[in-house]
């Protein structure tokens, strides 16, 4: 199974994403745990992957 290729407005969603999160990693002396980095990566306002209002994988 092949993935499509993400738009170029994905590829930018996705590096604000990161950029949040190693905001985060910073902030937090250079760690936080997976459940933190899970709930950034899901739920961080308007970034995270339920709470982006983007169109999700398989839907």
């Amino acid at each position: 199974m092949e993935l499509p290729e993400p738009t170029p407005h994905a590829r930018e969603h996705s590096n604000r994403v990161a950029e949040h999160i190693r905001g985060e990693i910073t902030a937090s002396g250079g760690w936080i745990s997976f459940a933190r980095y899970m709930e950034l990566a899901l739920y961080a306002p308007g970034l995270g992957y339920y709470s982006a209002g983007a169109r999700k994988l398989g839907k």
